[in-house]
């Protein structure tokens, strides 16, 4: 009988230990931001620093929020596909093409936000002004 004892506690315990390790390496996996999203991060927003993430339970993406009022929205890919700014975005996180576009056409307004849907990249000025690019980053139109 004490034999069985022994053995329910060796298994019991076994369990216990299995379960807390399998949700230690989930719950980092789940805390940590992937390379990609990181890696842009420090390349287009150098001077930010992230103050929290939050990753889709169902793998759809991740949201990311950094200091001086920025989010920014990743898809499943990690690629970048929305930045939300209450001020300037930086040059760096803007593309060359719409950024050269909105210097010379709107040169005492910046950008606020940007935004890629389907084939359309979207950006806001702080004006209020939207104006449309392919995804090329060809003008198509302003919404005023």
């Amino acid at each position: 009988m004490m034999k069985y004892i022994v053995m329910l506690v060796v298994l019991f315990l076994s369990l216990e230990i299995y379960g807390q390790n399998n949700m230690s390496a989930s719950a980092n996996k789940n805390n940590q931001l992937p390379v990609e999203i990181t890696s842009y991060i420090k390349t287009s927003f150098p001077n930010h620093k992230i103050i929290k993430h939050n990753m889709d339970d169902d793998d759809k993406g991740c949201e990311v929020y950094l200091d001086k009022e920025i989010v920014l929205d990743f898809n499943s890919k990690n690629e970048i596909v929305g930045i939300d700014g209450k001020s300037k975005l930086p040059d760096t996180a803007i593309p060359p093409k719409i950024l050269a576009y909105v210097k010379s056409s709107f040169s005492s307004n910046s950008i606020t936000d940007w935004e890629l849907e389907d084939k359309v990249q979207q950006i806001t000025l702080n004006n209020g002004v939207e104006l449309e690019f392919n995804k090329s980053g060809e003008y198509i139109l302003t919404d005023k």
